[in-house]
């Protein structure tokens, strides 16, 4: 779909399930493969992308990335990330990682930004801080957040290049 509203233009807008878009954004960082079992879920709301699950369904290596923040709790644990879509100047959305709870309690700041900071230093498409994923769009082109999808608008064909 992005390619079919952003690239190719075959469609003017489009609305993409919040899981097929987090997917999309995990490809861009590199990750190729995701369980068929995958037990997170994404939600959408005009605000926030909700990615949530139990601590046991993420993948090994995700698990591993965040492991020290989630050693000590049970593998039941919920764990839960909220994500902003913010503008980015006029050819590029950012997509940042507002907080995350597990069993629905804020994680302090004082674990999360380390943890962060170490999948940043990991993953070059995100920002050092670990927090941010831009993702350049055309110029007159949206992304926006819409209750349970994501929605991208094309550039309108009689502006754009």
């Amino acid at each position: 779909m992005v390619d079919s509203v952003f690239v190719d233009r075959r469609l003017r807008s489009a609305d993409v399930d919040p899981g097929d878009f987090t997917a999309y954004l995990m490809a861009r960082l590199g990750v190729t493969t995701l369980p068929p079992d995958f037990g997170f879920r994404v939600s959408a709301d005009t605000s926030l992308l909700t990615l949530g699950g139990r601590i046991s369904d993420l993948p090994a290596e995700a698990r591993q990335a965040l492991s020290a923040l989630l050693i000590l709790l049970p593998a039941a644990s919920r764990l839960e990330a909220q994500i902003e879509l913010l503008s980015a100047g006029s050819e590029a959305v950012r997509f940042h990682l507002r907080g995350a709870t597990v069993s629905g309690i804020p994680v302090p700041e004082a674990l999360l930004a380390p943890v962060l900071a170490n999948i940043g230093s990991q993953y070059p498409a995100l920002t050092a801080t670990g927090r941010d994923l831009y993702v350049q769009i055309p110029a007159g082109a949206r992304v926006r957040l819409i209750p349970n999808s994501v929605q991208l608008i094309g550039p309108d064909p009689k502006v754009a290049k």
